[in-house]
């Protein structure tokens, strides 16, 4: 469903909440390694390299690429003028205020900034192209096609000259196998842009993928789909010495497009569930700071159980929505004040 102003896609932040999910999960350390002894079964291997694999949150980053991309030109993509001090303002607001508490609370507790900040840092990259990217797109809406395929030679390209993936996976050094994201933060926004350029198509396609009758049943075969190259992915990268950026560049990022385009046009058409729909309105704040509040709860608690590592979840989730209400909705409050010209 579309909202009154038809700026927004219901059900998208049912898609925002399970991506979090999955980076929480995944982060959390909820599914605990275990040692499988001298002389495993091959049923008692395949079990742990599923669970090993079962959330990868750097495919759920993909995800939100693909979102972000799709939902940054989905108010404009039938011409509407863009105004880009308030543009600037409020998308950039968004991200860096949350953000900058999230630095506080870094300092204060004299914790690492975590990582997961890399896909802050290529979201505030993107926008500040978008409104470069605007008139040749609301121009000739067939540019975006032109520009996932070039910013797809140029992620394959800064694979090979700025990173080790492809030497590593030739000479199968496993233990050198890199992560998707890099060190160095103005060269990571390459690697994201084509999964963002490909959210962008899916707003410049809006009204032909929205008239497409979608079944439920291929929304739910693209979901298992998804989490099944995601786990192969990791797989792959964790035992085959193959890189994320190999497999997700852009193979997986389109797997990714495909999906989301699916589940835009099923949503077109239903409602969402509620409570899902719900949780994604705080999804940012689970992202921002739930590495804050894992890091702080093993500090004081080691989870041994199953039930343990349960309460870990269910207490990060408390307080990431404790950030939600501090932090990140107030700022939103803020921002819809913004009228710049």
């Amino acid at each position: 469903m579309i909202n009154a102003r038809n700026t927004w896609v219901y059900g998208l932040d049912s898609i925002r909440f399970m991506l979090a999910t999955v980076v929480l999960i995944g982060h959390s350390g909820f599914i605990p390694d275990y040692e499988l002894g001298s002389d495993p079964s091959i049923i008692a291997m395949a079990v742990k390299l599923t669970l090993a694999n079962t959330f990868v949150g750097i495919a759920a980053v993909i995800g939100f690429f693909v979102i972000s991309g799709f939902v940054i030109h989905f108010p404009y993509r039938n011409g509407k003028p863009l105004h880009v001090s308030e543009f600037y303002s409020k998308r950039l607001l968004r991200i860096v205020l949350p953000l900058l508490v999230m630095f506080l609370l870094c300092w204060m507790f004299r914790l690492k900034v975590p990582f997961v900040v890399w896909s802050l840092y290529c979201e505030i990259i993107y926008y500040l192209f978008y409104p470069l990217l605007y008139r040749h797109l609301i121009s000739k809406p067939k540019n975006v096609d032109i520009l996932i395929v070039g910013s797809i030679m140029l992620a394959l390209l800064a694979i090979g000259w700025f990173t080790n993936d492809f030497n590593v996976l030739l000479q199968h050094k496993v233990k050198e196998t890199a992560n998707f994201h890099t060190p160095n933060h103005l060269l990571n926004w390459i690697f994201g842009f084509p999964a963002w350029l490909m959210g962008v198509r899916i707003a410049v396609h809006f009204d032909k993928i929205a008239n497409s009758d979608t079944a439920f049943k291929k929304v739910v075969l693209l979901r298992v789909l998804v989490w099944l190259v995601a786990m192969t992915c990791s797989v792959l990268r964790f035992h085959f010495a193959v890189s994320y950026k190999i497999t997700f560049i852009p193979a997986f990022s389109y797997l990714c497009y495909v999906w989301m385009a699916t589940e835009i046009s099923y949503y077109t058409a239903h409602r969402p569930i509620k409570w899902l729909e719900n949780g994604g309105k705080w999804s940012y704040s689970i992202y921002l700071f739930h590495m804050i509040f894992v890091d702080l709860y093993l500090h004081w608690i080691q989870p041994e159980s199953v039930f343990a590592h349960i309460l870990k979840l269910i207490v990060v989730l408390v307080f990431c929505y404790v950030m939600y209400l501090l932090v990140e909705r107030p700022s939103h409050q803020l921002i819809k004040r913004i009228k710049l010209r």
